[in-house]
């Protein structure tokens, strides 16, 4: 016959409170656990916050760092463009003379935020020099500065203003 003895350990569905203490250690231990916990928090609770504040400040250096640098290549890249349309304008204003064609190559300077430097007419070639700041982020390093020429190809300009070829 069959024994009707009580096995909780056998029953899946059997309460903590049935079984022995001996089982409810073994499931502690079993979970990952080499011992049972001690009273009060562990040693290493905590530490993945640590872990974590630690790679946000890593994360946000290397963010500053990239923004500081990408804020460094634009300046640069205004001062070289804005050179070489300031230069583009005393060129094609220097048929009216130094004064004229510089007055023109500061206008064009100022309307792209930069400062002219410097303006030169060589024949009917210009030669200006520009100094773009830097944003607030970069204001320590420095202001960049670009130069550009422009004027005909030849040195000489043709009746029309423009150089033909034959």
């Amino acid at each position: 016959m069959r024994s009707h003895r009580r096995n909780p350990a056998a029953r899946p569905h059997a309460r903590s409170a049935d079984r022995e203490p001996a089982a409810i250690a073994l499931e502690r231990t079993s979970a990952g656990n080499p011992t049972p916990p001690a009273r009060g928090r562990p040693p290493d609770q905590g530490s993945a916050s640590v872990w974590a504040a630690g790679a946000i400040a890593a994360i946000l250096v290397v963010l500053g760092l990239i923004l500081g640098i990408g804020a460094a290549a634009h300046t640069r890249h205004r001062a070289a463009s804005a050179a070489d349309l300031a230069a583009l304008a005393a060129a094609a204003h220097a048929v009216s003379g130094v004064g004229q064609a510089c007055a023109r190559a500061e206008w064009v300077a100022s309307q792209m935020r930069v400062r002219l430097a410097g303006c030169r007419l060589t024949g009917w070639t210009a030669e200006v020099e520009i100094v773009a700041p830097p944003p607030d982020l970069l204001l320590g390093y420095g202001s960049a500065t670009a130069r550009a020429r422009a004027g005909p190809v030849d040195g000489t300009p043709s009746a029309s203003g423009l150089n033909h070829h034959g």
